[in-house]
């Protein structure tokens, strides 16, 4: 049975490994609509696209998608995730 000193040491390891997965997972889904964004940037819609589950309209049918018109890394993120659903 471990003592009171092992659990600590445990504990803070398990933490450490828990904050490293988040920051990967974090890296791995910014990257991913980045590259999403880029392989998106220029295309025509050919429907209107509305969120799943508020069904608000996201992007209007014959708009061209543009990942830089909203220059900041949220509204990349933000065009290129609502495009992913």
């Amino acid at each position: 049975m471990k003592d009171e000193r092992a659990k600590t040491i445990e504990a803070g390891y398990v933490e450490r490994l828990e904050k490293n997965l988040d920051d990967q997972r974090k890296i791995l889904k910014d990257e991913r609509l980045k590259r999403l964004g880029a392989m998106l940037d220029g295309v025509k819609v050919n429907a209107d696209l509305h969120d799943e589950r508020t069904n608000k309209k996201l992007v209007s049918k014959g708009q061209e998608l543009n990942a830089g018109s909203d220059r900041s890394p949220e509204g990349a993120r933000s065009q290129a995730s609502a495009l992913q659903r």
